[in-house]
């Protein structure tokens, strides 16, 4: 077995509403993306889709408190996905604000056409 590095945990923000599935399946390809370049991804989103109801107040509620205590046990804060963190879900600037309030390392990345991840200095 190859010896592995793991940089940093990451929390790796995508927005989920709209098209949740194709959301859900691209938010996918960037935790892949990370683990690949050696980082520990981190996406709880991905797993409260399954079981929180996005449109009950309190499931809201609940998966927001458990992003924000993830975020915070994070390295880096990377968000992923075509829009810009301010025009993103409130959800994501929400979680951008506990990234900036703990001095996260931050980093932005996009995904091509083609499928091809690519980051975006910030």
């Amino acid at each position: 077995m190859v010896p592995v590095t793991i940089h940093a945990v990451v929390y790796i923000a995508h927005p989920i509403s709209g098209d949740v599935a194709g959301n859900l399946a691209a938010g996918r390809k960037f935790v892949l993306h990370a683990y690949r370049m050696g980082y520990a991804p981190v996406a709880p989103w991905i797993t409260g889709c399954g079981v929180l109801d996005e449109n009950n107040p309190d499931d809201r509620a609940l998966g927001l408190a458990c992003d924000f205590a993830t975020v915070a046990a994070c390295d880096q804060f990377w968000v992923c996905g075509d829009a810009e963190p301010v025009a993103a879900s409130s959800g994501i600037r929400q979680e951008l604000a506990v990234a900036l309030a703990r001095g996260l390392i931050r980093r932005r990345f996009i995904m091509s056409a083609g499928g091809l991840i690519q980051e975006v200095v910030v």
